[in-house]
């Protein structure tokens, strides 16, 4: 219940006195107010429709479950430490809203140089079927690195590791898209193989496709080291949506107002830019992400009037300056 509907549990939940007088069988079987420490990992799974961010919170030893109300936060990278307010079920929590997280300790961003990156191709026990070879795998990867040399002007690159077809133990339809699960064995497989774990920023899992999953990519947004998967279609657009994920990078929306440029009942699409590999097309990441790789940034003072910020930031476009940036009253030229 507190998955599909954690209002519900919020305003059903016991006041914490009223547990507390209770025998301790009774208690441990019900619901509890919880303050948690912990690390958090943010998760998008990417589908055609219902598409949607995971929230976890890694602490104990565990991974639990954050469900919110309303508005969760999207300011949050993976590794965060937080403190997370709400009403936990054994490892699930349900939570008001982003002001439910505190952020204790953010984790440095990881966006710069050389990215060494695993890449494990899985197959599964019922299913050693391998739909592509280990060449094509590479050469994907290759142009995912050379997309991200385009984007970042040079500065971040994929220093990639192959690892070809592992079959884990496990079948393909009976793991209830259990990624985690896939993720581990795929890790174990590795690490059989000779590989050292931890000498990677970014781990990829590209597997057979496993219907029971659904989406076609899941991605950490930000994490060291990140990690992403790939549900059967390998190519730039999922390996390049995903890693952006990990880049720390959130989806390119659109916002459609109909008749009027914005007012009036608007619609978010939530992959709606059509010219944003973190939107609707393969092409590069927008203005927007650059501050993860910005070059000779200078700030313009506003003006007064519109009409002179065109003109004012044309001045400043020159060379590998391709973006304009308005934030908090500041127009940033990258």
């Amino acid at each position: 219940m507190i998955e599909s509907d954690p209002s519900a549990v919020l305003a059903v939940a016991l006041p914490s006195l009223l547990r507390q007088n209770m025998p301790a069988r009774t208690r441990n079987a019900i619901e509890e107010h919880v303050d948690m420490d912990g690390e958090l990992e943010v998760l998008h799974e990417d589908r055609v429709q219902g598409s949607r961010f995971v929230y976890k919170l890694k602490a104990f030893g565990l991974d639990y479950s954050l469900n919110f109300k309303k508005n969760p936060p999207t300011h949050l990278n993976s590794g965060t430490r937080v403190r997370v307010r709400g009403v936990r079920v054994n490892t699930t929590l349900a939570l008001d809203s982003a002001a439910s997280v505190q952020a204790m300790a953010a984790i440095a961003p990881n966006t710069f140089g050389e990215q060494r990156t695993l890449v494990i191709l899985v197959n599964f026990r019922n299913n050693t079927s391998q739909p592509y070879n280990v060449g094509y795998a590479t050469n994907l990867f290759n142009s995912t690195s050379n997309f991200f040399l385009e984007n970042s002007y040079g500065q971040t690159f994929l220093s990639t590791t192959m690892l070809d077809w592992k079959t884990i133990d496990m079948d393909a339809l009976s793991s209830n898209c259990d990624y985690n699960l896939i993720a581990s064995k795929a890790d174990t497989a590795a690490t059989s193989a000779g590989v050292t774990l931890s000498n990677f920023r970014r781990k990829v899992y590209a597997f057979l496709s496993a219907s029971d999953c659904g989406w076609w990519g899941l991605g950490s947004v930000g994490g060291n080291p990140s990690r992403a998967s790939i549900n059967g279609s390998l190519q730039l657009r999922v390996a390049g949506h995903e890693m952006g994920h990990n880049l720390e990078l959130w989806h390119s929306h659109s916002l459609d107002c109909g008749a009027v440029v914005l007012g009036g009942t608007c619609a978010v699409g939530e992959y709606g830019d059509t010219v944003d590999i973190l939107g609707a097309t393969a092409n590069h990441y927008n203005a927007l992400p650059a501050p993860l790789w910005t070059i000779g940034k200078e700030q313009v003072a506003i003006r007064p009037k519109l009409s002179l910020f065109a003109g004012a930031a044309r001045r400043h476009m020159t060379g590998a300056r391709r973006g304009i940036q308005f934030v908090n009253g500041k127009i940033f030229v990258r």
